[in-house]
Order: structure tokens, then sequence, then C-alpha cells
């Protein structure tokens, strides 16, 4: 079982709106965007893998839930992947002979899709400046 850093009752706490089997589901997501942005810092673990410092745990915690607030807003389901965001909408419509152009900002479906494979902001300000999690620097020993 791939290990997580929140629990449904954590999304509840942040008015989270999700049943149960999907906040499991976004949480898996958000939880591995969370081990693969942190995998190269040093931290102190459980035998079970988990942050063993009650600041590193909460701040896991805070970014799955910071992540997964973020897909709810924005409408994303993370298990779909990348091919799964939808672009908003219709961007034209023909009827009886007449027709209407939208305009859609051509990057909102690029930056919706872009909440499936990073972390946003607002997670991973979660994890900068906690004491207990060094963030290894390439070329610096």
């Amino acid at each position: 079982m791939p290990l997580v850093y929140a629990t449904p009752a954590d999304l509840d706490q942040h008015q989270v709106d999700l049943d149960d089997p999907d906040a499991t589901l976004y949480i898996r997501a958000a939880s591995g965007l969370v081990r693969r942005v942190t995998r190269s810092c040093r931290y102190d673990v459980t035998p079970a893998g988990a942050p063993a410092r009650e600041d590193v745990a909460e701040a896991f915690r805070d970014a799955v839930v910071a992540q997964v607030l973020t897909w709810v807003q924005l409408g994303v389901n993370p298990t779909h992947g990348t091919a799964g965001v939808q672009n908003g909408g219709k961007q034209s419509q023909s009827l009886l002979g007449g027709s209407v152009t939208y305009a859609v900002r051509a990057g909102a479906a690029d930056d919706k899709a872009r909440t499936v494979t990073e972390l946003v902001p607002a997670a991973l300000d979660c994890l900068i400046d906690v004491p207990g999690l060094v963030w290894a620097q390439p070329g610096v020993h």
C-alpha cells in the first residue's frame, strides 16, 4: 500500500467536499507528488516510512490537503491524469447558418493539467522552511 500523508478526516477539517472513495484516491495522488518533491530531502522516518517528526508530518499533511483542495476548486480529477483535464467548454458553436466563437484562454487547460503532475504553490509553501526537513542542494557537500 502506498504511503499517504493525510486522511479523509484531514480534508473534512479543511471543508474539502469529496466522497470517501474519491478522497482516498486524491490523497494518494497528492501524497505521491509530495513524495516526489521531497525525495532528496533528509528527515527522520518511522518504520513505515512516514515522517517521524511532528512538524514534518504536519507539513506533508498540509501540502497534501492544499493540493487536493486546489484540484477540487479547479474541477481536476488527478486519477484521470492530464488527459482528463477539460479546457472549460466549447470554443465555437454554429446554428442555422450563424456561428459564435468564445474566447478561451489557450493556456488554461495546460495550467490545470500541470496541477496533476506538479505541486501547486500553496502545497509547496507548506514544505518550505520546516525545521525538520533538510533540502538537499545539488553540488553542495
